[in-house]
């Protein structure tokens, strides 16, 4: 869909991606194998009929129709929302800058341009780092991290699981070369910023980012460094960058007073086209900016509910519709249902967010069958999974007799029943005592999933986990048994059973046998190699792999 929607007209891949993508018959160019024919062609520079007003890049969002929307943002949009992080940041050069985000959201164009544009060294964290806090926290200290740029989820995650490690040698400040961590794609509470108060060092300033697509990006900030103990349970979205206008408007885009609830509308040169091929929503979603004094100025209607502090700085309230921020992704809760809505046996769909016993908020599905027809939570739970990402999956799937509604017909989401995260936990297996490594697993899934006892047959995502917690199971397991598993080894090995067996498999010590076997299938593969070759680089490699 996106392919065809963005009108695409040639795809520049690796070779490695081209089977992918073949079928689609759209022109490939091989940026790693054709380096010859780019030798051929002439060395003259091609004449730029660029301008300010051309697109730099579109980007998709999510949409409730279950087909994502397009962002055009020009060179002009991006050239000036670059320039005014340069000077609210004081990002400068010589500091190292850290990347994390995925190339599909817009925090990635500051994560990029933001420390190349200044000079800064830009450090791309790998997809293995990403995952893995250690892998991650180790990244920060060699490379001297100075600007660490993240969602809260992930922040936390990392602080959480490094934490546990440096506990025992008495050492609770995280590091001291990070000067700046800038947090940005969901809200963030006051108590997960006093929660690590002591565990960073004190010249270390946290940002509070504020941030939408249709804007090229970031569009307020708010410094929380000396304000560890505010009351308020939300930390504020701050002030606008420089340049850019925001405005708290009501439905019939009037100015709203001070305390009370408006649209978050944006304005300023930074904004960008709108949602390319969608002229209604376009029109719907950027209205004129009636407060300018240049003709043709626009506003942004985010749909982010907020109101005005004492100290006029805002303070995010909702969404206007169904749409949330959950670990770092936004996420239409209606392009779930409409998904389950696809399921024959559904009669009645409603997707919310429900907090676990931990607090942490979880996408519950509540879902209405039609008459006679039967399903399962695990059918359901597959048909999901078939058609959407793991993060718009939800944790948990209740189903109802009714969906219960004001009497104005409306949905009472109130009233809908608490949801049951977790599965009836054990202790043992058929009354059989756990193994040391099962005793341990299981230990280790109970602390990071807040449980009392965990059953080695239940699967960790039924439980409430998600991919960040898995990267916390991954890092102690890896710790505490000194192997090297992989976030993707608990997705394909999901209970403390078949997991505990990939760790015992990796404990294996390989011999001379076992390097001899792998070898010999791996040449068996490779046809360019002679029998004599493929024999002595075989004797090559085994006389080294056995010391």
């Amino acid at each position: 869909f996106m392919l065809k929607d963005a009108q695409v007209q040639v795809l520049i891949i690796q070779e490695r991606l081209k089977a992918q993508v073949s079928e689609f018959g759209y022109p490939i160019v091989c940026i790693d194998s054709e380096k010859e024919m780019f030798t051929q062609q002439n060395s003259q520079n091609l004449v730029n009929l660029g301008t300010h007003e051309n697109l730099a890049y579109c980007m998709y969002t999510s949409g409730s129709t279950n087909e994502p929307k397009r962002v055009g943002v020009p060179h002009a949009s991006l050239g000036i929302y670059i320039n005014s992080l340069k000077q609210s940041f004081n990002v400068d050069l010589g500091d190292s800058y850290l990347q994390t985000a995925s190339f599909a959201f817009s925090a990635s164009t500051r994560q990029i341009f933001l420390p190349l544009c200044v000079g800064a060294t830009l450090h791309l964290a790998t997809t293995e780092q990403q995952q893995d806090p250690f892998l991650l926290y180790d990244l920060i200290c060699t490379r001297q991290i100075r600007i660490w740029d993240t969602v809260p989820s992930a922040w936390r995650n990392c602080v959480e699981t490094v934490l546990e490690r440096k506990k025992p040698q008495g050492s609770y400040t995280i590091t001291n070369c990070l000067q700046l961590i800038l947090l940005t794609g969901e809200a963030l509470d006051r108590k997960t910023i006093r929660q690590w108060k002591g565990h960073l060092d004190d010249s270390t300033t946290i940002l509070n980012l504020y941030s939408q697509t249709e804007s090229a990006g970031t569009i307020s900030y708010h410094s929380i460094s000396q304000e560890w103990e505010n009351p308020n349970d939300i930390v504020p979205l701050g002030r606008p960058l420089k340049g850019t206008t925001v405005h708290l408007l009501d439905k019939y885009f009037r100015r709203v007073e001070a305390e009370e609830l408006g649209y978050i509308c944006v304005g300023g040169d930074r904004i960008s086209r709108g949602y390319l091929n969608e002229p209604d929503l376009t029109a719907e979603r950027f209205i004129p900016d009636v407060s300018s004094d240049h003709p043709g100025q626009r506003l942004h209607n985010t749909g982010d509910l907020a109101r005005y502090r004492f100290d006029n700085s805002l303070e995010w309230v909702g969404r206007s519709d169904q749409q949330v921020k959950l670990r770092g992704f936004r996420i239409d809760l209606g392009e779930i249902e409409a998904v389950l809505r696809q399921q024959e046996e559904t009669s009645e769909v409603v997707v919310v967010t429900r907090e676990n016993m931990q607090g942490n908020p979880r996408v519950v599905a509540f879902v209405v069958l039609h008459r006679n027809q039967q399903v399962t939570i695990e059918e359901l739970r597959t048909f999901v999974i078939q058609r959407l990402p793991t993060f718009l999956v939800p944790a948990a799937f209740v189903l109802l007799e009714t969906i219960p509604r004001l009497p104005n017909g409306k949905v009472d989401r109130r009233a809908l029943p608490e949801p049951t995260f977790e599965q009836p936990t054990l202790g043992e297996r058929e009354g059989e005592a756990l193994n040391p490594i099962e005793q341990k697993m299981a230990e280790i899934w109970a602390e990071v999933l807040g449980l009392d006892r965990i059953s080695i047959q239940s699967n960790f995502f039924e439980l409430g986990g998600h991919s960040l917690l898995a990267s916390q199971v991954i890092a102690r397991i890896n710790d505490r048994f000194n192997v090297a598993l992989s976030v993707r080894d608990l997705f394909e090995q999901p209970t403390v059973a078949s997991l505990t067996e990939a760790v015992q498999q990796a404990q294996k010590p390989s011999n001379a046998r076992n390097v001899e076997e792998d070898l010999a299938a791996l040449l068996d593969s490779v046809d360019a190699l002679s029998e004599e070759e493929a024999q002595a680089l075989l004797e090559k490699e085994t006389r080294k792999s056995t010391g």
